[in-house]
This record gives C-alpha cells, structure tokens and sequence, in this order.
C-alpha cells in the first residue's frame, strides 16, 4: 500500500508555510492588528523594540530568582552555601557568606551587562 506524503498529519504544505512565515514576522495576533489600527488610522503604532525586533525578550528565570535589580542599575545576590552543611567551616568564612554579592560591571566578566540582557523588563525603578 502506497502512502501519500503530502497527505500526511505531520507535514505542512509548502503554501501555509510561505503563508505562516510571512504573518509570523510580528506574530499571527499582533500583525493583524497593527494591519486593523493603520487601515482604520484610528491608533498609531508604537516605535518600540517589539516591533523594530519583531520579538519580545523574555526573562530568564534561573537569573531573576538569583538576583535583585537595585534602584543604581546594578543587581544583588546571595552567597551561595550558607544554608547547610556548613558545620565544619570557620566564623570568618560564614559571616563572608552572609554578605551581599554585587553584580561587577566592567571588565571582561561583564555581569551587570549580561544581566541586563537576561532581565530585560527587570529595572529597579
């Protein structure tokens, strides 16, 4: 028995492809409407980053439970390994640990850079 690929569940044909990737440059829902408000003339479209990129970024989860964005543009954290099974460490090294970490700026290891890029709608205001 012959099967016929194009008749196939999995497979999209080629013309709802070209079709699809045309619409899905902003996104199926937003490009119509911003097609609907400049037809009518009734609203004027934002020059935001979401239209200019065609994408919205979004937060990293792992990097905005770790850290804390500060009002100066710069984040906090928590040292790590405070918690438990630190019997056997010394006073200094447990009050070092109870400190806060600052995010460093400059330099090769750019962290408040990075940061800013895995936390987009995160600013401390």
């Amino acid at each position: 028995m012959k099967v016929n690929s194009t008749a196939s569940p999995y497979r999209k044909s080629r013309t709802s492809e070209k079709h699809n990737s045309e619409l899905s440059m902003f996104g199926l829902s937003l490009a119509r409407t911003a097609f609907t408000a400049l037809r009518t003339g009734f609203a004027t479209l934002p020059e935001s980053s979401v239209f200019a990129r065609g994408y919205k970024m979004k937060t990293h989860k792992g990097a905005n439970k770790r850290w804390t964005a500060l009002p100066n543009g710069g984040f906090k954290r928590k040292h790590a390994g405070h918690s438990h099974l630190n019997i056997g460490l010394s006073t200094s090294h447990l009050s070092r640990l109870t400190r806060i970490a600052y995010a460093k700026g400059k330099g090769k290891g750019d962290q408040k850079k990075r940061l800013r890029k895995l936390m987009p709608g995160n600013r401390a205001r």
